[in-house]
C-alpha cells in the first residue's frame, strides 16, 4: 500500500489520533516511571518501554514506526519541561535522540520480523514464551548501542557502578514489559 492509498483508507484523523495517543503515553508513562525509581534519575521501573513493546506487537510496523517517534519525543519533552538545563536542547541532544530512536527502530525491525513469523497465538504457552523472550531481546538489543557508547543517560552513570546500573536497567524495563505484555493478553482474551 503507497502512502497515499494507505492515508485515503485511514485518513489523516487516524494518524493524528496515532500521533496525540503517542505523545500523551510516552509523557505520562516517563512521568510515572520517575514514581518508581531505583537509583535517582537513572534507573527506574520504565514505562516506556511497555508502551513501545506491546504496540510493537499490537500495531502494523510501519504504524509502530510512528508511535515510536513520537513517544520518544513526548518522554523526551518531559525531561525538558520537569529537569532542564543550562544549555537546553542542543545538538548533542539532538544527536543523542537519533541514536536511540535509530537503535530501537533497528532492533524493533528485527523483533517484529521474528514476532510475526514464531506468535500465532498470544493466548498459548508457546506465545507466551516467544513474547517475554522478543521483549528481552528488544530491550537489551536497543539499548547496548547506546551503552556502549556511554550515550544519553549512560554517560551519567559512574564507570565503577556502569555494570550494575545496566543489568538494573535492563531488569526494571523486563518487569514493566512482561507485566504489561501479560495484562494486555488478559484484556485481549476478555
Amino acid at each position: 500500500m503507497t502512502i497515499k492509498q494507505e492515508l485515503t483508507h485511514y485518513g489523516i484523523a487516524y494518524y493524528s489520533i496515532l500521533c496525540i495517543a503517542a505523545f500523551v503515553s510516552g509523557y505520562l508513562a516517563i512521568g510515572l516511571s520517575f514514581h518508581y525509581q531505583f537509583y535517582d534519575g537513572l534507573v527506574s521501573w520504565y514505562f516506556p518501554h511497555a508502551v513501545r513493546v506491546v504496540s510493537l506487537f499490537v500495531l502494523p510496523f510501519r504504524h509502530w514506526l510512528i508511535f515510536l517517534f513520537v513517544t520518544t519525543m513526548g518522554s523526551d519533552s518531559f525531561y525538558h519541561l520537569h529537569y532542564p538545563n543550562e544549555e537546553g536542547i542542543s545538538l548533542d541532544t539532538l544527536k543523542t535522540f537519533m541514536l536511540y530512536v535509530s537503535s530501537e527502530a533497528f532492533i524493533g525491525a528485527g523483533i517484529y520480523l521474528l514476532y510475526k513469523r514464531y506468535v500465532s497465538d498470544w493466548f498459548t504457552i508457546k506465545g507466551v514464551v516467544w513474547l517475554l523472550s522478543l521483549s528481552v531481546l528488544y530491550r537489551f538489543g536497543y539499548l547496548i548501542i547506546p551503552g556502549i557508547l556511554k550515550s544519553g543517560f549512560f554517560s551519567l552513570i559512574p564507570a565503577d557502578k556502569f555494570v550494575e546500573y545496566f543489568a538494573a536497567i535492563q531488569l526494571s524495563g523486563y518487569l514493566v514489559g512482561f507485566t504489561y505484555c501479560l495484562l494486555c493478553t488478559y484484556i485481549n482474551g476478555i
